[in-house]
């Protein structure tokens, strides 16, 4: 073989950044239009939809509300909105512009396993806030630099996405870990395959837990704008930030906010014994109601 032909091959056994593994395109189940909320676009339009939580107590949605009809619009009216199972339907939402004068954009969300209350990141004012899940008063607060995407673990530790890295610190803000990532948004962590997703456009990327490394990417049809994520058995959820960004340089496809269902091959799947309370109802309910709809 020819010397040249053999280093190269060797630089590629050895590279420390291999190939990203090729997409796999995931079939849409369902796409829900959300409910209009606090600064939304308009009528019919939804809300600046961005994290995203399954809530255990309503078997529901928890959803992180920027608050502002359009980018680059200055003025924010945020709140975090409580959705009913199908995501339609408003519950109640929690006023953070109310609480909390002066807040920016709410991004990522999440429940807090050991007592149920919230987590958000407040990227604009440069922390995360745990508050009350009924009252919004704050619970703890833990300063950090952009925060944007965020998941919990069942320990209890955080996953904080800011400029292209995702940290895993403990709820007192120690840093335990960290790695980069080439982009994101929402965050979902996957503990019974040590996976660690973010949503980026109109893919979602998995990344080890521990390392960082690469594992998985999938291509979400139907939508360019994914915010929040949440990961349960054998199902994504996805929130399509359509009415925030419908004029940006990018214009959203479609131009609402919607809450996508996906279907994820059983090499990704995670274990539907693992979902909150609530959620594995909420699977075995639309799973039925399929059925029903397909039988002659």
């Amino acid at each position: 073989m020819h010397p040249k032909i053999v280093f190269a091959a060797l630089a590629l056994a050895i590279s420390p950044n291999p190939a990203p593994p090729p997409p796999t395109v995931l079939a849409v189940l369902e796409r829900t239009p959300l409910p209009d909320a606090a600064g939304g676009a308009g009528q019919g339009m939804g809300f600046s939809a961005t994290g995203l939580a399954l809530d255990p107590v309503t078997g529901g949605w928890i959803v992180g509300n920027d608050g502002r009809a359009a980018d680059p619009q200055p003025d924010h009216t945020p709140s975090i909105v409580f959705l009913e199972p199908s995501g339609a339907r408003l519950l109640r939402e929690i006023d953070l512009t109310a609480l909390y004068p002066g807040h920016g954009s709410v991004q990522g969300v999440a429940v807090d396993p050991q007592d149920g209350d919230l987590w958000y990141a407040a990227v604009n004012d440069d922390l995360i806030r745990k508050i009350d899940r009924d009252t919004g008063a704050e619970r703890a607060r833990i300063a950090w630099p952009r925060p944007n995407g965020l998941a919990i673990a069942t320990d209890g530790t955080l996953y904080v996405l800011s400029r292209r890295a995702v940290t895993h610190i403990t709820q007192s803000g120690n840093v335990l870990r960290s790695f980069t990532v080439a982009q994101g948004d929402g965050l979902t962590v996957q503990p019974e395959r040590a996976l660690i997703w973010a949503a980026d456009d109109d893919h979602a990327v998995a990344h080890d837990l521990i390392t960082g490394a690469l594992r998985a990417r999938v291509r979400l049809p139907s939508i360019n704008y994914a915010e929040g994520l949440v990961l349960c058995g054998d199902r994504l959820w996805v929130i399509h930030n359509g009415a925030f960004h419908r004029t940006s340089s990018k214009p959203a496809s479609p131009p609402r906010a919607l809450l996508v269902e996906f279907a994820l091959p059983n090499d990704l799947a995670g274990a539907r014994d693992d979902c909150p309370s609530g959620a594995g109802l909420q699977l075995a309910e639309a799973s039925s109601s399929r059925e029903s709809a397909a039988a002659p």
